[in-house]
């Protein structure tokens, strides 16, 4: 938000949040970014689902990108 920057109140979440689900909203999907603790918290009060981006790029790779410590 730019207005008031990283300082976000828990509020405001719910608010922007609930107004997706009064819209008919079943799901956010988080663009390229992990959302914030408090998303999370707040999507979770007010029943909306979250989709979030793979930590692949979200494209096809080529190769090992990490080691899952399984092999």
């Amino acid at each position: 938000m730019p207005a008031i920057g990283l300082s976000v109140p828990p509020w405001i979440s719910d608010f922007s949040n609930r107004m997706m689900v009064d819209s008919n909203a079943n799901l956010v999907r988080w663009m390229h970014v992990t959302p914030s603790k408090q998303d999370v918290e707040s999507c979770d009060r007010v029943g909306l689902m979250q989709s979030m981006p793979a930590g692949d790029s979200e494209k096809d790779v080529d190769g090992r990108r990490w080691n899952s410590g399984l092999s």
